[in-house]
């Protein structure tokens, strides 16, 4: 059997490695006179449930507590039960407390752990305070038998904010801990967020201040050399130093990514066949890919930023904000090497070269869209800012200033700013490196253009590589209006000064425009332009809502063929977090459709309740599953998955416009419009 085979927390203690220096800490903490609270802050994947695991063991608490029968260890698996409320997660803490009581071989605390589920059991489930006085009474007892408690809570982030923890739960849980008059308890906490971030995030709650907080980051040389020799040597097939190196390169010192790479080295072994490095590295590669993608969505949009300087070497490292840094170095995802920064690993390394390229929407060499505004770029630039052109090196902080030059266009014969050229024309480039920094762009233009600029303006939002640097380009066509305002005051544009036109001038626009009204003779062009395109809004609302049925029917599809019908357990295994949300919004229409009647009968299917986003996102993260179906007449299979996931993120964008009644430009319209089409054709044609 292959050693390496752990994929989630590891359960054999024999099978976990390193961490001796944090242990260390935490041992000495609960060997303490008076047991001291832990709070072990962690990445994804980088071993903070093995680590609470590996606490439990009997063995290895006999080996470090001094006196280790009189610890109750208890590990809350809110996996399995995941609390709603305050009172739920006071329950759910008890009902541990009494299952690891009951496991134990002294009767009496069997018979008093029996005792307090029966009494649990009467409760009310909303009946919070009832909860909290059976809790304590029951470790008061333990308490006076001499017994230590120590609540083991894994992912707090999700658990604290699901059930909605209060500063009352906060405060009874400090006090327990406190208050070693009555109690004896103490607690070890793991979560990604540092513990104060989330008891802030809830309530101003100090509960955080009675942790001790130790990092969990990447293993050690030696903590790594570990892990690599020694299942493979038990099993008979070590590592040659050379193959060492090859698994400390593409996979660095974290503990997840080093067991991928060991087992698949591992599998080359075994079968005798000459090492291939190549189809090594894309074998972990992809089966990492689903991790890499949660590391890069927890990260903001300035640690993707640092993340693409640090590959591209386009900037640096002193740049950034020293906290910034710190936090990435803290994560695992960046290692320091005397003054040189760079990705923990070769494959994170690829992972995030290739998702600059993914997430980089510049219209690509050869389509039309490319080609025009290449050729138009190089016009403004030459003719330098004027009656239609404005440049910007980057969005003001006074947001009044680019409300007045969309407003002054907007007022005459229309115009374009671009956004990263200085005013002499200079390319300075914008930091624009990920779909989130593309949409908060987005966003931030479009709620400029219709919210403070009156009436609200359409404009056409494009990124565009100039001297390899990004820059934006906002088409601003011409109002339909005699003039447009900001904080009530019209703007003309007069050369490339934007002001105040003057009374006279204000009089003589509103009289001209008096002949262009709805339901004038001579001029409907407002009213028709209106018309058209609430009309569109309407057709490509409905082409998405197609579209979003047709993947369902898809991916139902193929999951069916290839698990069988136990396809949705399937789904909520492999996908947990967008399977959870699905099934809370399936709740909320059951409960619905109970209390009240809902317009539609709840559905049993769960995909009936995802959205076009969550399901372009569960396809990237399955590619290889349909890959051979998804085929857009791209050159390969990652143009493909690169075609994809524009499509997916355009579309999910002008839906949730579109569901917010959010105003979207006609051509973002008429562009999702296509990609809906390229959709359906493609399942059309490919499946059935």
């Amino acid at each position: 059997m292959n050693p390496y085979f752990n994929r989630g927390a590891i359960a054999d203690p024999k099978y976990f490695f390193g961490r001796e220096e944090i242990l260390s800490h935490i041992w000495a903490a609960l060997n303490a006179p008076k047991p001291q609270n832990i709070s072990i802050e962690g990445e994804r994947r980088i071993g903070k449930s093995s680590l609470l695991n590996y606490l439990m063991h009997q063995d290895v608490r006999k080996k470090w507590l001094t006196l280790p029968d009189k610890y109750v260890l208890v590990l809350t698996d809110f996996l399995d039960y995941q609390p709603q409320s305050a009172a739920d997660f006071i329950r759910t803490l008890h009902y541990y407390l009494c299952l690891e009581l009951e496991q134990s071989n002294n009767l009496d605390l069997c018979a008093q752990a029996q005792s307090a589920l029966q009494a649990m059991e009467s409760f009310s489930a909303k009946d919070t305070r009832r909860l909290k006085e059976a809790l304590k009474r029951h470790l008061m007892d333990l308490k006076k038998q001499g017994y230590h408690v120590v609540f083991l809570i894994d992912e707090a982030d999700s658990v604290f904010l699901r059930a909605r923890l209060d500063y009352g739960v906060f405060d009874f849980m400090r006090s327990l801990s406190d208050v070693s008059r009555y109690y004896s308890v103490s607690y070890i906490i793991a979560s990604r967020r540092p513990l104060r971030e989330i008891s802030k995030a809830l309530v101003a709650s100090k509960f955080h201040n009675t942790f001790e907080v130790h990092k969990l980051g990447l293993f050690s040389h030696e903590e790594a050399l570990e892990l690599i020799r020694t299942p493979s040597q038990r099993a008979g097939v070590a590592f040659t130093t050379q193959e060492e190196d090859i698994l400390l390169g593409l996979a660095g010192n974290h503990p997840f990514t080093l067991q991928v790479a060991c087992y698949y080295l591992f599998e080359q072994k075994v079968t005798g066949h000459l090492i291939d490095a190549r189809a090594l590295a894309d074998a972990v590669y992809s089966q990492l890919i689903p991790c890499m993608e949660d590391w890069w969505e927890d990260s903001s949009s300035e640690e993707q930023h640092l993340l693409h300087a640090i590959i591209t070497g386009s900037s640096s490292s002193t740049e950034f904000p020293l906290e910034l840094l710190h936090r990435l170095l803290e994560r695992g995802l960046v290692v320091k090497e005397g003054v040189e920064l760079r990705c923990f690993s070769q494959l994170f390394t690829r992972f995030v070269r290739e998702k600059a390229q993914i997430i980089d929407e510049t219209p690509e060499a050869g389509d039309s869209r490319h080609l025009y505004l290449s050729s138009q770029i190089k016009e403004w630039l030459k003719q330098g800012e004027g009656q239609t052109i404005e440049f910007k090196r980057e969005i003001p902080g006074n947001i009044t200033q680019l409300a007045k030059t969309i407003a002054a266009f907007a007022s005459g014969e229309g115009g374009v700013v671009i956004i990263g050229i200085e005013d002499d024309g200079t390319v300075c480039g914008i930091p624009v490196y990920s779909a989130l920094d593309r949409d908060r762009f987005r966003q931030r233009v479009y709620g400029v253009a219709t919210k403070v600029v009156k009436p609200p303006v359409g404009v056409e939002i494009d990124f565009l590589k100039v001297h390899g640097k990004v820059v934006s380009i906002i088409q601003v066509p011409p109002g339909t209006e005699p003039l447009y305002y900001v904080e009530s005051r019209p703007y003309v544009r007069y050369g490339s000064i934007n002001q105040s036109p003057e009374p006279d001038e204000v009089r003589r626009r509103y009289a001209t425009a008096e002949h262009d009204r709805p339901g004038h003779p001579i001029g409907t062009s407002s009213f028709l332009k209106q018309q058209r395109q609430a009309g569109l809004r309407e057709e490509v609302w409905r082409v998405i809502e197609t579209v979003e049925l047709q993947l369902r029917q898809f991916i139902a599809g193929i999951l069916r063929q290839k698990v069988g019908e136990d396809w949705e357990q399937f789904l909520s295994k492999r996908h947990p977090e967008l399977y959870e949300q699905w099934t809370t919004i399936q709740g909320r229409h059951q409960r619905a459709f109970k209390r009240y009647g809902a317009v539609t009968q709840p559905s049993e299917t769960i995909l009936d309740y995802s959205f076009v986003g969550d399901l372009g996102t569960l396809v990237v993260k399955d590619w290889e599953i349909y890959r051979h179906i998804l085929d857009f007449g791209r050159s390969s299979s990652k143009e493909n998955k690169r075609y994809w996931v524009e499509m997916i993120e355009t579309i999910t964008r002008v839906r949730n416009a579109l569901a917010h009644h959010r105003f979207v430009p006609e051509n973002e319209l008429k562009r999702v419009e296509v990609f809906c089409n390229d959709i359906a054709a493609v399942l059309s044609e490919r499946y059935s």
